[in-house]
């Protein structure tokens, strides 16, 4: 009775928005607003270009996948901090907290232990996926500042076809700014928990030579605020500071961009507590760098041959003290354990792109990566045990330095069978020297029936190769699993989309994934400790999308979607853990002051989910029933709201924001653990971050007059100037300056 409540007052929601916003469509827009890349309708945006779904630029509605578009607009407007916080915002994706780290969900899928490592993550089309745990920077390790970028494309689905292993859920590229934004932008921002940062940028346009250069730096003092719960240190040791430095320059067909960050955390919070104690003292560092130079050759007006080649290092060192030394609630002794990975590679990838009469295009490339540092440790000292008569003092678990390398081959072909029918086929091979060939074939028909309507049917194999990490990573609490298999994927979805009107969309899509040789985190008691491991195993998932946007004449825009997602194991047909049911999203953006300023208010809701310790040790009736072996989370609820001002006076804007209004905790109740024999159960919810807020100074040499200034020059020049479209009239790449793309608000 209660969830069929649900679904009707769900439907009722969606009604009752869905006549507002088309009553709301009868308006026209100004002159004012028209000039305004901002107030462009959703039909305008739903026809713009995308690049990262088939590696070269092609209109929303004929990309072969299901793809959202989030702009710079859309991250001044909401005040999104991190990655993390705009994917929460889709549908489909969801944040898990777990303390030390958060992962990100996506259709249901957010196994324990995730490294975020099943989603690629590109900036400009370089991909910044480590080589130890193949992890996606979603958070504050990501080496962009977020006033950089451009606009964000989300590919959901699988894509290895295009990108090989790590697009196995989905592809994200955020395309940055460039030089064409010219002269200096100074921002400033401080908030609660004692959080300061500070960017600077400068860009220049001159000769058909572009170049920008940014640099930040940010200070959190108290991250991780305990509400109450005893701290043996004090959250004054708590603090995050992080710096950035992005440099991008074209000319000529070349463009090159490099990334420097650092994060360094004190006292970050863990997962593992005994009684009211948790790691204290304990202090880490996480290092990114990379170097990517691109270069685009035009063939004639019709074709075009890119070619890259990169480098890419990143680090990790922890510090902690080890509480598992714990006699239940007593914490005593100074066991510290240390952590170390590095990781070195560098590649280069060819891709030639050409188009034949009647729209039909093929594209053809070929990539090479070679991992040649790939080092990892983990060992502990500040102990003494002499229980087989030799005292010990410390004690190595793991430390490896190896090195693999990879191959990957892929085509794709774009046939234009109707006017109104489109047939997409896809295929790469993956060949690595230590896990088996992989082939990843992608297929998908685009049919519309009508300019307003989209019907697409996508069906696609994906695989992942397990990360060193997963395979080799060892410590006193976990093992290493060096026979892991690479999981597979196979995805089938139906998307749906129409236009009602100028001004309003209307979104569904279901799918269906089976994913073979799932890797999860699986834990055995060795010796009275609980000791995890990764296992190969199967999972299902199955959903409906749905989705309404609309943005009105007034600039007035809203969007809500609902997502049902289904995840089990086909095995016991048992629903795996942190995979909600049901996922709420809702955005409201208001202007207000004659559109001087807009207000933003952005919530989301998950359904209750599992929060489960696997132990595949035979416990007695006992142990069985013992706190914090099973239960669920808490229903996250969070309401954020945003206040962002455009030009106030001489390039001066403002933006005030707040989070979590609801100031509920977000992250999951902690699973207990097991020492000694027996059970020590779970006794408080992890710390989180509950209400917090920001307040943000902006000044920019490039005032509205001068972009009026610019702008008039800009089209004055238009014939001497190639733009970012080749003179020849062929599509650029468009990996992060093509004017067709640029505009505001998300598209599906």
């Amino acid at each position: 009775m209660r969830r069929s409540r649900w679904y009707v007052a769900v439907c009722r929601i969606f009604l009752a928005f869905t006549v507002w916003c088309i009553g709301g469509d009868r308006g026209t827009l100004s002159a004012q607003e028209s000039s305004n890349p901002a107030a462009l309708s959703l039909e305008e945006l739903l026809d713009t270009k995308v690049y990262s779904a088939s590696k070269y630029e092609q209109k929303v509605a004929e990309a072969p996948s299901s793809i959202v578009v989030i702009t710079a607009e859309d991250i001044r407007k909401y005040g999104y901090r991190t990655l993390m916080d705009v994917l929460a915002t889709l549908p489909g994706f969801y944040v898990q907290g777990h303390g030390s780290y958060t992962s990100l969900g996506v259709r249901g899928f957010s196994p324990p232990g995730d490294a975020n490592s099943r989603i690629l993550l590109l900036v400009n089309g370089h991909a910044l996926n480590g080589n130890i745990d193949d992890s996606a920077p979603l958070d504050y390790t990501f080496p962009i500042d977020m006033d950089l970028i451009d606009r964000i494309e989300i590919v959901r689905g699988p894509s290895s076809s295009l990108y090989g292993a790590d697009a196995f859920f989905a592809v994200v590229n955020v395309i940055t700014r460039t030089g064409k934004d010219k002269g200096a932008t100074v921002s400033a921002e401080g908030g609660s928990l004692g959080t300061y940062k500070q960017t600077a940028t400068y860009g220049l346009d001159h000769n058909g030579t572009q170049a920008l250069l940014s640099g930040t730096y940010n200070l959190t003092n108290a991250p991780g605020r305990l509400d109450g719960i005893e701290d043996p240190i004090g959250s004054r040791s708590d603090r995050d500071q992080g710096r950035r430095l992005f440099a991008l320059a074209s000319s000529h067909n070349f463009t090159f961009q490099s990334a420097i960050s650092s994060l360094q955390e004190k006292a970050p919070s863990s997962t593992t507590w005994c009684g009211a104690c948790h790691q204290t003292d304990s202090h880490a560092n996480n290092f990114r760098a990379y170097a990517d130079l691109q270069y685009d050759h035009p063939i004639g007006n019709s074709a075009e041959i890119t070619a890259r080649a990169y480098y890419d290092s990143s680090g990790y060192h922890g510090n902690y003290n080890d509480l598992r030394t714990c006699n239940e609630a007593t914490c005593h002794g100074s066991v510290y354990g240390h952590d170390r990975n590095y990781g070195e590679w560098a590649g280069a990838e060819v891709k030639f792109t050409k188009r034949f009469l009647a729209g039909h295009r093929f594209t053809v490339g070929t990539e090479y990566r070679d991992n040649f540092r790939q080092a990892q440790q983990n060992w502990m000292d500040g102990f003494s045990d002499a229980h087989d008569g030799t005292p010990v003092t410390s004690m190595t678990f793991v430390n490896y330095n190896r090195s693999s390398h990879l191959l990957g081959i892929y085509g794709e072909a774009e046939f234009h069978i109707l006017s109104k029918l489109i047939l997409n086929l896809g295929l790469r091979d993956d060949r690595y020297n230590y896990v088996e060939a992989k082939t990843s074939p992608r297929a998908a028909l685009i049919y519309n029936p009508r300019p307003s309507t989209t019907l697409k049917f996508l069906y696609g194999n994906a695989f992942r190769a397990p990360s060193f990490s997963e395979m080799y990573y060892s410590s006193m609490a976990s093992a290493s699993a060096p026979i892991l298999q690479p999981e597979t994927i196979r995805t089938e979805e139906i998307v749906f989309e129409q236009k009602l009107g100028k001004h309003t969309t209307i979104g569904a899509s279901g799918f269906y994934n089976l994913i073979g040789n799932y890797i999860e985190q699986e834990t055995n008691i060795i010796q009275g400790q609980d000791q995890t491991t990764f296992v190969n195993s199967k999972a299902t998932a199955k959903g409906l999308e749905l989705s309404l946007k609309s943005r009105l004449a007034s600039q007035l825009e809203g969007e809500m979607s609902y997502t049902f997602q289904e995840v089990k194991d086909p095995l016991d047909d048992s629903p795996l853990p942190d995979s909600p049911r049901n996922l709420g999203k809702m955005k409201l953006g208001v202007p207000f002051l004659h559109q001087i300023f807009n207000a933003g208010l952005e919530a989301q809701y998950q359904s209750r989910c599992l929060v489960t310790y696997p132990v595949t040790a035979i416990l007695d009736s006992t142990e069985s029933d013992a706190p914090g072996a099973t239960g669920f989370s808490a229903p996250p609820v969070s309401l954020n709201a945003t206040v962002a001002s455009r030009e106030l006076w001489r390039g001066f804007s403002l933006s005030a924001s707040a989070y979590n209004l609801v100031g509920r905790p977000l992250s999951d109740p902690m699973a207990g653990y097991f020492e000694h024999n027996h059970m020590v159960p779970a006794t408080s919810l992890l710390p989180e971050d509950r209400r917090t807020f920001r307040i943000k100074l902006t000044w920019t040499s490039r005032t509205e007059s001068n972009k009026h200034k610019a702008a008039a020059k800009d089209t004055s020049t238009a014939p001497q100037e190639a733009s970012d479209v080749p003179a020849s009239g062929k599509e650029s790449s468009g990996q992060w300056h093509s004017p067709e793309t640029r505009g505001s608000g998300d598209v599906q």
